[in-house]
């Protein structure tokens, strides 16, 4: 039945602690013992619950034994090293002698422990310091700059959704060679730069980019839920519209009042019925054709102005900084949506005969991104580019686009902003082409399954949302907060400073991507191989036995590296037995 090792397999499970290294070996133990494929496995520690020793034939064994970092016994050699949680102390906030403590004990002993020639060392991947990490209020920041005290957004597999969470540890991994992971074309801003052993999520679980391929699907946020500081300011429904528009067609005086300046009346006339509803003076200058082009706003005087641009988060910033005012990221929806309306009329692109999608297209970075994140609070994903033209200067100048291409997203961007209202009607809302979904990579299993229960004959295995949406069976896809981009490049960079993070939930969202960076545990497995079998056969024990295939198999951890022959028999019979 199964293709026995001709040698014994040891490996040792490092932690932060003991307890906590044993605490993790006790639930793989627990998941063993549940699971109907090792039932004639022989357990030669039974009495001892955060040590394995394991055999079918009491000729070879496979062992893991759990051990601190801070505290273990020196020259421990093994097949296989695992590191997980080194820097989380269940009862303590590590301080920076124990972080470097803990650095130093990795490069000085844990690096050497594998055996060679074939030993396996698995551990954290790291990041480029200058990655954009989703924090929890929506906004982001630079890797390099995340402390402990930040909140990030990170993805609970449990709820199926992307949530608040608290940073553990900032990790310090030294330079370290990196690739570039890239999802669309030069001109996509989506792309990411990691070492080759950071994981990222994909359909099969969490895969290195070592070994991640092109055409591979990785997974990204849909939607995400952040949470609204109270201690912080936040804009009224009314604000967030006209600072969008100032954001967009406006400028900020370092005194702190500011400018309108656009020639299309419906949107000066707007402009002037927000700043009467709030009690900010205006005043206008007219072009040589008489007509009112340029619309200077006054906060108020002394204490008032200051507390009013304090308040709104108005900052002094040339069209290249451009930034979202801090405000508005801890604002309600409705709020976001009336921000996304102001900008949107003002640097938007409208949807018209030939095209579905709409977008903007602006010289800030920073301030695209910003527009990415707020969209996801809506539920709306958009496409990140960048294009490389000459400016009105002579100069070469780059435009930043956050677009929504699909005709489902547009339809409901509009309905929920109301944006371009005086040039696109709700019958033309209707009108929109409709284009195909978001897609979904299937498994091999998933696939036949599909095309049987959805009448899905698709190519590259893959289906839509929507047409998997047909089958209550696919609900486990369908109904959940990620969508899938494809890898179109991985490409070398160069040796640079790394960093990372240790997170409540083991991930976090960098430069737009769900990463991770410990090894596998329980609380990371969500997506079945065979999840919508269980539905079938309303067996537990199969979703237990998948469990343990994610999380031995994928990491090449102890027995499961020799009966991969028996498991791939085992997928071929439940593949026949749809067929039955």
């Amino acid at each position: 039945m199964f293709e026995l090792p001709q040698k014994n397999i040891e490996a040792q499970y490092f932690s932060f602690s003991q307890d906590l290294a044993g605490y993790h070996i006790s639930k793989i133990k627990l998941a063993i013992s549940a699971n109907q494929y090792f039932r004639h496995i022989r357990d030669r520690k039974p009495t001892a619950e955060s040590v394995i020793k394991y055999s079918w034939d009491d000729k070879t064994f496979y062992s893991l034994e759990p051990h601190g970092l801070i505290q273990f016994k020196r020259g421990i050699h093994a097949d296989y090293v695992y590191v997980d949680d080194p820097f989380q102390d269940p009862e303590n906030q590590l301080n920076p002698t124990i972080i470097k403590k803990i650095n130093e004990i990795f490069k000085s002993n844990i690096l050497d422990m594998p055996n060679e020639p074939d030993g396996e060392l698995h551990c954290a991947g790291c990041l480029d310091p200058d990655t954009d990490i989703l924090l929890a209020n929506g906004n982001f920041k630079k890797l390099k700059e995340i402390t402990i005290k930040d909140k990030l957004i990170g993805y609970d597999f449990k709820q199926q959704k992307f949530v608040p969470q608290s940073v553990v540890a900032c990790i310090d991994n030294g330079r370290q060679k990196t690739k570039r992971l890239r999802t669309g074309g030069k001109r996509d801003l989506q792309n990411i730069i990691a070492t080759t052993n950071h994981p990222f999520f994909t359909r099969e679980g969490w895969k290195e980019i070592s070994e991640l391929k092109v055409g591979d699907y990785i997974a990204v946020p849909a939607k995400i839920e952040t949470v609204k500081e109270n201690a912080k300011p936040s804009a009224t429904i009314k604000e967030a519209e006209m600072l969008g528009y100032i954001t967009a067609e406006g400028s900020v005086g370092e005194r702190g009042g500011f400018s309108f300046c656009n020639q299309d009346p419906v949107l000066i006339n707007r402009m002037k019925t927000l700043c009467d509803s709030l009690g900010y003076a205006y005043v206008f200058r007219k072009n040589d054709e008489n007509r009112e082009v340029d619309m200077g706003i006054k906060l108020g005087k002394g204490h008032s102005r200051h507390d009013i641009k304090e308040r709104l988060g108005l900052l002094h910033q040339t069209a290249r900084v451009k930034t979202i005012p801090d405000s508005i990221f801890n604002s309600s929806h409705d709020a976001i949506a009336a921000f996304l309306k102001g900008l949107y009329d003002g640097d938007g692109v409208c949807p018209n005969d030939d095209r579905n999608g709409t977008g903007i297209a602006i010289s800030s970075e920073k301030l695209a991104w910003g527009v990415h994140y707020l969209q996801l609070q809506l539920g709306l994903r958009s496409t990140m580019s960048v294009a490389h033209k000459i400016g009105f200067t002579g100069k070469p100048v780059s435009m930043f686009g956050a677009g929504l291409q699909r005709s489902q997203q547009v339809r409901h961007f509009l309905k929920l902003t109301n944006a371009f209202a005086h040039r696109f009607s709700a019958d033309r809302i209707r009108q929109l082409k409709k284009n195909r979904g978001d897609l979904i990579p299937l498994l091999v299993n998933e696939y036949t399954f599909a095309s049987k229960e959805c009448g899905w004959h698709g190519a590259n295995n893959v289906a839509t949302r929507e047409t998997l949406r047909k089958s209550k069976h696919f609900e486990y896809l369908t109904e959940n907060n990620l969508e899938w981009i494809q890898i179109t490049a991985i490409e070398d960079t160069d040796v640079r400073p790394t960093l990372n993070l240790t997170t409540e939930l083991k991930n976090f969202v960098a430069n737009g991507f769900l990463t991770h960076n410990t090894p596998q545990t329980d609380e990371d497995f969500y997506f079945d191989k065979l999840q919508f079998l269980s539905n079938f056969f309303h067996t537990p024990s199969y979703k237990v036995c998948l469990w343990c295939l994610h999380l031995f198999f994928h990491a090449n951890l102890l027995f499961l590296k020799h009966s991969r022959q028996h498991i791939r028999k085992q997928l071929e019979l439940f593949s026949n037995a749809l067929g039955d």
